[in-house]
């Protein structure tokens, strides 16, 4: 890690390595439920970044659609309407924020 991160966010960070997408996938196995977002610096050469960004976007929608199953899942196990409610709102922003996120990974 930089030098130039705070410790409070080098804390909440974890490493995968370059170009393998199965360090990815071991990370959301590791942290189910838990990754916000994947960030990858800037690659060198361009065929590379575009392959690895096309897997990591395959990774989110794989995860997301677990999440969203999880979710729709304990909506109808819950009786109580407030919960119910609560759980619904979840899905909502979860469902708007991962396009925003995946579109992010891929600017140039």
């Amino acid at each position: 890690m930089s030098a130039d991160i705070p410790q409070v966010i080098q804390d909440l960070t974890v490493k995968f390595r370059y170009n393998n997408i199965e360090s990815v996938k071991a990370i959301f196995a590791q942290h189910p439920g838990k990754i916000a977002c994947v960030i990858l610096e800037p690659a060198t050469v361009v065929a590379d970044r575009f392959h690895v960004m096309m897997q990591i976007n395959k990774e989110i929608d794989i995860q997301r659609k677990i999440e969203k199953r999880n979710v729709e899942e304990l909506i109808k196990k819950t009786n109580l309407a407030d919960k119910k409610a609560e759980y619904e709102i979840i899905l909502e922003d979860f469902s708007a924020v991962i396009p925003v996120v995946q579109s992010l990974l891929t600017m140039h």
